[in-house]
């Protein structure tokens, strides 16, 4: 009885998890496009947009470098990590595609070339 319960649990959470993987990606007629794809993988599966816009934004990352240090007291050098903040240029683009009106309309964005989202707008036309 009590594999019953488990088997009955571990289905259910892979059915779960599964569905829930499935919110990252979107079909487009027997193709599967999901985050981490390059815009060539997509534009492969799903032809062109049907509209692109696209801008560049600047963001703040932190990284850490080494840095070497003089220790007065000691009279020696010494090694440490810093923090320190890097500006890096992310290119942005939204992917619109329009399937009509029986379907959703599909929102694609992309950094640098690799889809980071998809979400999901009114019916098309």
């Amino acid at each position: 009885m009590k594999t019953n319960g488990i088997h009955a649990l571990s289905l259910f959470a892979l059915i779960v998890f599964g569905l829930a993987d499935l919110s990252f990606a979107f079909r487009c007629g027997t193709q599967l496009v999901s985050e981490g794809d390059s815009k060539y993988e997509v534009t492969h599966k799903c032809g062109e947009p049907d509209h692109i816009e696209s801008w560049e934004e600047e963001r703040i990352q932190r990284d850490y470098g080494l840095r070497r240090e003089y220790d007065s007291r000691s009279g020696r050098y010494s090694w440490y990590r810093a923090p320190f903040l890097v500006n890096e240029k992310v290119r942005i683009e939204e992917w619109t595609y329009n399937p009509g009106p029986t379907e959703f309309i599909r929102y694609l964005r992309f950094e640098n070339g690799i889809l980071t989202s998809i979400s999901t707008g009114d019916k098309g036309f």
